[in-house]
């Protein structure tokens, strides 16, 4: 299984490509509130919500299927990511603080931490 710090690597991955993603204006607070899970889950050292959060995100992006089924209509409706959600991907990327002050004892207890 992998570690923590694995795991949150593979999801910053996912996350970096969020800014390259046209979604329909919809589905843009789906992906803002599994970004923020996500947040608050990598800051809890909660293994398991990382990859909850993770696998919604993974959910509601862009997929290879939809974009050969939307062919010649192309992006029609698509837009780019809203600035709140950039801010936070900058955020996740980015962290202020380091994602390296989770404690060693919180990490895949797959509980908040937070008591």
């Amino acid at each position: 299984m992998p570690t923590f710090e694995e795991t949150v690597e593979d999801a910053l991955t996912t996350v970096r490509l969020v800014p390259r993603w046209h979604l329909d204006a919809a589905e843009w607070p789906l992906v803002a509130g599994s970004l923020t899970r996500l947040a608050e889950a990598i800051a809890a050292g909660d293994l398991r919500a990382v990859h909850a959060a993770l696998g919604e995100l993974e959910d509601h992006g862009p997929t290879r299927l939809a974009a050969i089924a939307r062919g010649a209509t192309g992006d029609a409706g698509r837009q780019a990511p809203p600035p709140a959600i950039m801010d936070v991907v900058n955020t996740l990327i980015h962290p202020s603080h380091g994602w390296g002050e989770v404690s060693s004892s919180q990490r895949g207890s797959g509980s908040s931490g937070r008591g």
